[in-house]
């Protein structure tokens, strides 16, 4: 039952456009401060179509090529947590909402961005995968997300996994991640069966590290129709996805 120090909320939101996936997450986070929620949710999700989504504070400048994305059916759109441009389609994306007065080990920036890295690396090793977290680089908000891992990234030998933004919100927590599937999928490999076996991966690291079970929540007819209104006329508006 949700309420219960050991109970977290679930949702997979399945694949949706890149402006919806993001007003959904920001209707959650606005849920959970307005309600006062004492539980952290776990959201789970994909993009149908190929998509760039951008920090919070990046420049537009700084995307060098963004004109032949955008001729490549890219969609576009700017994300609520900072950090460097993400590409999507071709990941399982994840995000985190979590109360960081009841769940005080989040309270830190750099120390929740280890901890949600750590519990992934202890998921995803039941695939049989190797990984660890990266030990160089410096946090900025570099360009292209995935060409520069920061402290703590989701490594598989050399090359970048897993990586994630945040934003704070009151006494909450939005951490919105991404492990890029290309590096796992095999040739005779279906791409939607590796989303679902890497999906189970992440839930169950969860559940060691946190001794925790899930529970499937589910948003109501209003916050859908919120999402989809905030969908339109935020996420995909020029004023924002091109406001600096």
């Amino acid at each position: 039952m949700l309420g219960k120090k050991n109970s977290w909320g679930f949702l997979d939101s399945g694949f949706n456009e890149s402006s919806y996936n993001m007003a959904v997450d920001e209707v959650l986070l606005n849920r959970a401060v307005q309600q006062a929620q004492k539980y952290p949710v776990l959201r789970v999700y994909g993009f149908y179509r190929n998509a760039l989504t951008l920090g919070y504070s990046q420049k537009i400048k700084e995307l060098v090529g963004l004109e032949g994305y955008k001729k490549q059916g890219y969609e576009l759109c700017r994300r609520i947590t900072g950090g460097g441009a993400v590409f999507h389609g071709q990941d399982l994306t994840y995000s985190l909402i979590i109360p960081t007065k009841e769940y005080t080990e989040f309270a830190s920036v750099i120390k929740s961005y280890r901890l949600i890295h750590e519990t992934l690396v202890t998921g995803l090793k039941s695939l049989g995968l190797k990984l660890d977290l990266n030990k160089k680089g410096k946090h900025n908000n570099g360009s292209l997300c995935f060409e520069s891992p920061v402290p703590d990234d989701l490594m598989i030998g050399k090359e970048k996994l897993g990586g994630a933004a945040q934003k704070r919100a009151a006494d909450y927590l939005l951490h919105q991640g991404s492990i890029d599937l290309t590096l796992l999928h095999k040739s005779d490999e279906d791409f939607f069966d590796l989303f679902d076996k890497t999906k189970k991966a992440i839930l169950d690291g969860f559940k060691k590290t946190f001794n925790t079970e899930f529970v499937l929540i589910d948003m109501s007819l209003k916050e859908l129709e919120e999402a989809r209104e905030l969908s339109k006329e935020k996420y995909q508006a020029f004023s924002w996805n091109f406001r600096c």
